[in-house]
């Protein structure tokens, strides 16, 4: 059988459309290429990202551990702080407490004092008086009793007496 040879027409059409697709081949082979290039890129990209997430979540982790760290030192701190000051105002509350056991005791010392020196004077009035009745010149002991005063001095006299 003979082959029918195809019209020189029709075979330029077809070298035409063949011209046509092979550019349109090489034009999608150039895009496949920089799309490929860009795809490795960008991969390349996102490699070094995720590394440096990595690494960046790895010092946020050494952060937070010295955060909690401080954080624990600052509620110790804080703590102790409070048992100080709770500790600071007990201690003051119990010296407040002796002040006034102190001011107490002295009164009362001064007017058991007081009370003494008014028998003492009370005696001595009556000594001078038993002496003064046995004739017996004395020198009258001139003391103020109305104030306290100072025990030496108040004894002085009487014991020079005995």
């Amino acid at each position: 059988m003979k082959t029918v040879r195809p019209s020189t027409a029709k075979n330029l059409k077809d070298k035409h459309e063949i011209k046509l697709l092979e550019n349109r081949c090489d034009k999608a082979l150039v895009t496949l290429n920089d799309l490929q290039s860009q795809n490795k890129t960008l991969r390349k990209d996102i490699d070094v990202w995720r590394k440096q997430l990595r690494n960046q979540t790895r010092v946020n982790k050494g952060y937070n551990r010295e955060i909690n760290k401080n954080v624990d030192d600052i509620k110790k701190l804080n703590q102790q702080t409070y048992n100080g000051q709770r500790f600071c105002q007990d201690t003051n509350d119990q010296i407040l407490a002796l002040k006034a056991k102190h001011e107490i005791d002295k009164f009362t010392f001064e007017h058991k004092i007081l009370d003494l020196q008014e028998k003492l004077n009370e005696r001595d009035e009556s000594e001078l008086d038993q002496t003064k009745t046995k004739g017996l010149d004395t020198a009258k002991d001139t003391t103020n009793t109305a104030e306290f005063a100072n025990p030496v001095a108040l004894l002085k006299p009487r014991l020079s007496r005995w």
